[in-house]
């Protein structure tokens, strides 16, 4: 018998479909405003599977070193009403993985000018030494590839930035590297 799909779910999802209300939450209780919804970690979206992300090992330490709880508080998910609520089955998603996905789902929620800002200002990014991690995460190849679009319209000089150069899974681990190179470098300055 074949797994029950959500309608809503989509094979590839687009940047559109990553900013609405089935990949992004929005909370009050949280710092940073957006949290990731379970359609980036859940097995019965046909887009999930298990992929490998490639990323430098003081990104992964910077993440693990991070202040704050790192995964999901409750397994409860509620209802219309209480009656209809439920505890979800297995342990609840954290680590690593679950802050990948975070940190993901926060790079698709930003404009394509800031996108933009901190591409140009590391033009000369070069990877560091990598750090495997796997995790269960859609196939963003739809998103990225329109991200990239969006930025090559308003910047046609981005097209050779090294972060393009290779497929989609290398090009969001690139992506999410550079957006903390410049955020702690504003932060620094």
């Amino acid at each position: 018998m074949a797994p029950c799909v959500d309608s809503n779910l989509h094979v590839r999802p687009s940047w559109e479909d990553l900013k609405g209300r089935l990949y992004c939450k929005r909370a009050q209780h949280n710092a940073h405003g957006v949290q990731h919804g379970r359609a980036w970690e859940s097995r019965h979206n046909p887009a999930n599977s298990l992929r490998t992300l490639r990323l430098s090992a003081d990104y992964v330490e910077h993440l693990r070193r991070k202040p704050g709880p790192k995964g999901r508080r409750s397994s409860r998910v509620l209802g219309a009403t209480p009656d209809e609520s439920f505890i979800q089955r297995g342990r609840r998603p954290s680590g690593l993985p679950h802050q990948l996905r975070s940190e993901m789902n926060r790079l698709f929620q930003t404009e394509c000018a800031y996108i933009i800002r901190f591409l140009e200002s590391s033009d000369e990014y070069k990877p560091q030494k990598r750090v495997s991690v796997n995790l269960v995460m859609p196939d963003l190849s739809l998103a990225t590839s329109e991200m990239l679009l969006a930025v090559l319209t308003e910047r046609p000089s981005l097209e050779q930035h090294p972060a393009f150069r290779r497929m989609w899974l290398p090009c969001v681990a690139r992506l999410l590297e550079i957006r903390w190179r410049f955020n702690s470098s504003e932060v620094g300055s």
